[in-house]
């Protein structure tokens, strides 16, 4: 379904398409999103991933620390493979911003 989505965006130009963690760890889905645009990887630590999950249990793959540590390192291989890293945990979003306009234009 996301690789159907991802699809349905390609004629689109100049848009931001913002995905989950597990869309750009699939091989196909990097490939279409690499192939045809830039992917900026926005950086945060475990500690902020737990730190901005609900409290409420809703997301299943995080209901479990250690099954979300293990996921989250094996995602990062895939992340790494994004065209820029941006550090968000020492980021704020204004500067997050500001970084990645000055990526894009450069």
């Amino acid at each position: 379904m996301e690789r159907a989505v991802l699809l349905e965006q390609l004629p689109e130009r100049h848009v931001v398409v913002a995905t989950g963690g597990g869309t750009f760890a699939d091989a196909g889905n990097r490939a279409v999103i690499n192939g045809d645009g830039a992917s900026l990887w926005l950086d945060v630590s475990i500690e902020q991933v737990v730190a901005r999950l609900p409290a409420d249990r809703r997301r299943p793959l995080a209901a479990d620390r250690s099954e979300l540590e293990r996921l989250y390192s094996q995602r990062r291989s895939s992340y790494q493979q994004a065209h820029a890293r941006f550090d968000a945990d020492r980021a704020g979003a204004d500067l997050l911003v500001e970084q990645i306009m000055d990526w894009l234009e450069s």
